[in-house]
């Protein structure tokens, strides 16, 4: 049926967007145009939010090891373990603190975090169209997405001094203002 191929298409097509072959560039370039333009405070949510969700990631995967559904049902092939889904933490990390930085770089946040909800949503529900993981495993893979970004935007903002307050401080790099 070409509906639903259209479907399992659009759904593939997120699970490579969600996929190490595309957020590692993403991610990568966005850290380098951070630290071209030295907006340390937004680099170090940047960072922070990878390195945070990733951790918790990695944590919660190997303590919970939880099976996916069953073989002949998926749509696609998987071999980690399912909980929590590993798309849905690094979509909704990755686009929390996308918002975050654009929002600093003087665009209108309101605008990317819609952009943002309906991705990170799509991508969580394309894991459960294509049957490779429960439904608990993309809802409990956003919140620790949304959590890991958040907690360093918290962080990265109740320093005193602040990253590019540090690093002016120490090496004398300023940080560029924005206009």
């Amino acid at each position: 049926d070409a509906e639903v191929d259209g479907l399992v298409t659009l759904a593939e097509v997120l699970a490579y967007a969600g996929s190490v072959y595309a957020t590692v560039p993403v991610r990568f370039g966005v850290a380098v145009w951070l630290g071209r333009r030295a907006a340390w405070d937004q680099l170090g949510v940047w960072l922070g939010a990878i390195i945070l969700s990733e951790g918790t990631l990695s944590l919660l995967k190997a303590l919970y090891g939880r099976g996916r559904p069953p073989a002949d049902l998926a749509l696609e092939v998987t071999r980690s373990s399912s909980f929590p889904s590993g798309h849905s933490v690094a979509a909704t990390a990755t686009a929390i603190a996308l918002v975050y930085v654009f929002a600093r770089a003087g665009k209108p946040a309101r605008h990317w975090f819609y952009v943002a909800a309906v991705y990170v949503v799509v991508m969580a529900l394309s894991r459960n169209y294509l049957r490779v993981h429960w439904f608990s495993d993309v809802t409990i893979g956003m919140a620790v997405g949304a959590a890991a970004a958040m907690a360093s935007v918290w962080i990265v903002e109740r320093f005193t001094i602040g990253i590019s307050g540090f690093l002016e401080a120490t090496f004398g790099w300023a940080a560029r203002k924005e206009a």
